[in-house]
Formats: structure tokens, sequence, C-alpha cells
């Protein structure tokens, strides 16, 4: 719980921050040979696409678009089991302030405000602002942290651990999973684009059909992805019961556990209340075999 309130103050504390310092840009320009400092009003998004669409069309793109990057990364912090850990809520923590600035933005001007700039090379011309650096390092954090946990989902020697223990089964259930983001993508792809075009040019449309098509692949290997995690959270503990019997058959009578995530959790109890039984009948049988 401490983690969520610190989570949530530095999302704040990061969006006050960036909203406040747009306020004060815009009354003020200052220029140097490592930072200039200019209002620059940006009327669409990500480098200015979709300037030239009317506002409740853009807004309503931008929206989805940015709700929907914030909704996936949150389920897959949620379903990993990463809340409790520091580093990965406070990068999102980042990432979060950086979209939710620019959104602040739009609600309140309907454009971004930017104004920073680096004068060198290729990066002169563009404009930024604090939310975009929010944003950046909130990325840059994600991914690394990624980078870092990696074994503990693909180990290399516990098959316990694994994060595929029945391709078979995981991957039927990813499938079914984005066969059904797939089809429901399409049919509001094919609504949409149907409505856009009758009110807009075919420039607008070109961005719309790659930014939607990016947007959909993105969601169907997420939902894939989402399969296999929750069918991993059953296929796991299937893995794990039939270890033990094994075990158990062997003669190894040993304390029967899953992990939190995982499913069947009621069974881990039935188990060992069997493993008891079963030690006591081995144990009956020896003192009457001695007998």
């Amino acid at each position: 719980m401490k983690i969520i309130f610190l989570f949530i103050a530095i999302t704040c504390s990061l969006i006050f921050f960036d909203q406040i310092s747009k306020d004060y840009s815009r009354s003020v320009e200052f220029e140097s040979f490592i930072l200039n400092l200019k209002p620059h009003f940006n009327y669409g998004f990500i480098g200015g696409m979709f300037k030239s669409a009317t506002g409740s069309i853009k807004d309503t793109i931008l929206f989805t678009y940015a709700f929907a990057i914030i909704f996936i990364l949150f389920i897959s912090i949620l379903l990993l089991g990463l809340s409790e850990r520091k580093s990965i809520m406070f990068s999102f923590a980042f990432f979060l302030s950086g979209i939710m600035g620019n959104l602040i933005d739009r609600f309140r001007y309907q454009f971004v405000v930017d104004f920073l700039e680096i004068p060198f090379f290729f990066l002169q011309g563009i404009y930024f602002n604090f939310a975009d650096v929010f944003l950046f390092i909130g990325c840059l954090a994600l991914l690394c942290n990624a980078w870092l946990i990696r074994f503990e989902f693909f180990p290399k020697d516990n098959n316990r651990s694994k994060f595929v223990s029945n391709l078979k089964f995981q991957f039927k259930i990813g499938l079914l999973l984005s066969a059904f983001s797939f089809f429901s993508s399409m049919m509001l792809f094919i609504f949409s684009y149907q409505f856009l075009k009758i009110h807009h040019d075919s420039s607008f449309l070109k961005t719309y059909l790659a930014t939607a098509t990016v947007l959909g692949i993105a969601i169907v290997l997420f939902t894939f992805f989402l399969g296999f995690i929750l069918s991993h959270r059953i296929s796991g503990p299937i893995y794990a019961i039939k270890r033990h019997i094994r075990s158990t058959r062997n003669g190894d009578v040993v304390k029967f556990q899953l992990r939190q995530s995982d499913e069947f959790k009621d069974i881990e109890k039935d188990l060992n209340y069997l493993n008891e039984d079963y030690s006591a009948l081995l144990k009956f049988t020896e003192e009457k075999n001695k007998k």
C-alpha cells in the first residue's frame, strides 16, 4: 500500500510541475547555446499528426490511443505481479505523468504547449516539454526493468517457474483471446473508417490507417500475451500437482504449495490433508509389518 501512495504522489507532483512550467513558458522566451525556451503550440500529436482533423475527432483518437496504452501497461503490471516493485511503479509514474501532462493540455487549451528546444544537429527545430521528458524517462526505465527481470519469467533450469509450462494449452488460450480482439478491432475499424471517409480527406485517412493498424496489432499481441499469462496460472498448478503426485508415489511426501498468483489455491489445502493421511497410513503399515 505504501508503494501505491508513493506512486500517486510522484505522478501528481510530476504532472503539477509540468503544468506550472507550461504556464510559465507562455510568457517567457530564452535562448542559449544549450537550450532554447520558446512557446510552440502543437495542435496535433506525435510530431503533429492529425493536426488537420477536427477537434472532436482528433481528441477522440488521442484519448483512445492514450488510455489504451495506459490500460495495457497497467494490466500487464498487475497480472505479472509487479505492482509491489518500487522500480517498476516509479517508472510507470513517470510514464503516466508524461501522458497525462499532455492530455491535460488538450482539455485546457485544445493544443499541447511545447517550449523546449535543444539547438543541436537533428534536434534543432524539434520542440518538446517536461511531459515528453517524463514520458521518455518512463519508457526507458520500464524497458530497463523488463530487461533486468527477464529471467524471472524465462529461467533456464526451473521448470515450475517457466513462463511456458504447457505450450499447447497456453498457445490455444492466447490464440482464442487474440482472435476475439482481432475480429472486435476489425469491426470497430471498418465502422470508424467508413464514417471518417465521409468527413475527411485522403491524407488524414492515410495517417489514420497507419496508426489504427499499429494500435490494432498492439492490442492483438497484448491479448495473446494476456492469454499466455492467464493460462500459465492454470497450467502452472497442473504441472505442480503432477510433479507432487509423482514425488508422493516415489515415497517423498512433502508439503504442497502453490504460488500466490496461481489458480486452484483451494486444492493446496486438500492435497496437504491427503499428504498427512498418506503419511499416517505409511507409518501404520510400517509398524504393522514390523510386528
